[in-house]
Parts: C-alpha cells; structure tokens; sequence
C-alpha cells in the first residue's frame, strides 16, 4: 500500500488533471488512490491549488473519453471546486513565462501541457504538485532550480 505522502501543514497543492480525473471517475483505476491523497491533503489543511488549464484537461477528458455529458461535467466541477475551495490559477502570459515554457518543452522534453502546469506551479511559488504521470515528476524534478516538490 502506498504511504502517506509527507507535506507540511498549510501547504499549497497543485493537482493536476490526471489526480481529478482519478478523483472523480470512480471506475479509473486509480480512483481510491486520489481519493486517499485528497483526504491526506484535507487534513493537512492544504490549499488546493488548479489551473484553468487543469479544468480544460479534465472537462476534455470527462467528455471525450469518458463520455460524460456537458451538464454532468458542469455539475461535477462545480462541486469539486466549491467543496474543496480550490484556488483557480490563470494560465501564465507575457514573453518570460513563454519563453522559460518552450525552454522547458525543449531543453528538458516536457511535454507542452506538463511545461504549462510546471511554470504555472512554480510562478505561482506552489509547494506540491501532485500527479500521476511519472514522466512529468521525472523530466520536471530534475530541473536543480525549482523549489516544487512532486508527489506520486
């Protein structure tokens, strides 16, 4: 069984689509995983950290994949952000932010959406960013300078 991930107490959490998706699709095999690392993050008091790129991601996959309706998605996003009280980051702009996410794209191989939630996490000084794509924490743990630390 996985152990308890360590974070400090008030911590910022960012997730990322893959955690939601497994959070609210009760069939993914990964579901009692996000399940357990949310109310570990709850009872830690964290602040739940999203980006309305995140909420993209989920909302696509909710469609296409699962085949949820629009009103069902609508409905499941809306009680997930309320009850959990997420912070809802913006996606980054202005030429610096784009240039460290294609120096990310292409120095270290993330891939565009990962480099998106990398420098949103770190721009916006997030502690953790949990997901569940063991390429992403790879590619973007090892960059020495950034002070996020990944979960999962």
């Amino acid at each position: 069984m996985n152990q308890e991930p360590l974070i400090k107490e008030n911590s910022t959490v960012y997730f990322d689509s893959n955690v939601i998706i497994a959070y609210l699709v009760k069939p993914h095999p990964d579901h009692k995983r996000a399940k357990k690392l949310y109310a570990t993050f709850c009872k830690k008091q964290a602040e739940l950290i999203l980006s309305a790129l995140t909420l993209d991601e989920v909302y696509y996959v909710l469609l296409r994949t699962y085949k949820h309706s629009r009103e069902s998605i609508a409905v499941l996003l809306s009680t997930f952000i309320v009850l959990s009280a997420a912070t809802i980051l913006p996606l980054p702009s202005g030429m610096v932010n784009m240039l460290e996410y294609l120096d990310l794209m292409t120095e270290i191989k993330l891939d565009p959406r990962d480099a998106f939630h990398f420098v949103i996490a770190e721009k916006n000084e997030v502690a953790y960013l949990v997901t569940f794509d063991k390429a992403f924490r790879k590619e973007a743990s090892s960059q020495k300078s950034t002070s996020v630390k990944f979960i999962c």
